[in-house]
């Protein structure tokens, strides 16, 4: 909890040398001095404490401009973002994206973007004398290729007023494929499917 300007004001009259001409009551041209000195003071804590703050991204308000610049944000992946939430939680998806990407990584990017039900599997190629009879058959390109399905999406159709590039509809969760498609190991391929 922060000092008070009357709690600086009393401390920087404590901090006077002693003598007659240095009493600062408070209606004196000193006290009032001592009293615009304990505002400036009591709004550095207050800037001080608020900075603490500003420390973690989770939290930041005022800093949000500084951590995106950081991460070189706005991105392909978050260029039309203006909620102050949605773009602190994709500054935070920036720094803990460390690790292993990996199915599970994929489920729990979902799961951060609200997507519960989305399941994310790759597949082995068949192999004689490894797979069993009834195993899927699937080509060794596939070996590298994340599949991940969402719930279905209705297709967002042009409208009047769009861009006279924009197609005429578009299909998908495009945040979540762009974060996808931008965080996957080069040597891998993702497959989107919608049910």
């Amino acid at each position: 909890m922060g000092h008070s300007v009357n709690d600086y004001a009393a401390m920087l009259t404590r901090l006077l040398p002693r003598g007659c001409i240095w009493t600062a009551l408070p209606d004196s041209n000193l006290g009032k001095l001592l009293c615009a000195f304990g505002t400036e003071l009591a709004r550095l804590e207050a800037d001080a404490e608020r900075l603490v703050q500003e420390v973690t991204p989770a939290e930041t308000d005022e800093a949000l401009e500084d951590w995106e610049e950081e991460l070189g944000l706005p991105d392909e992946c978050s260029l039309a973002d203006n909620d102050r939430d949605r773009r602190r939680q994709i500054v935070l998806f920036k720094l803990q994206r460390t690790g292993l990407v990996n199915e599970e990584y994929f489920r729990q990017l979902a799961l951060s973007m609200g997507y519960d039900r989305a399941e994310v599997y790759t597949v082995r190629p068949f192999r004689a004398d490894v797979s069993l009879c009834g195993h899927a058959v699937w080509d060794a390109c596939f070996h590298h290729v994340f599949f991940i399905t969402l719930p279905s999406v209705f297709g967002t159709p042009l409208r009047m007023g769009d861009r006279i590039n924009r197609r005429l509809r578009i299909w998908g969760i495009l945040d979540f494929e762009c974060l996808v498609r931008q965080v996957k190991p080069a040597h891998t391929g993702v497959v989107f499917k919608y049910e």
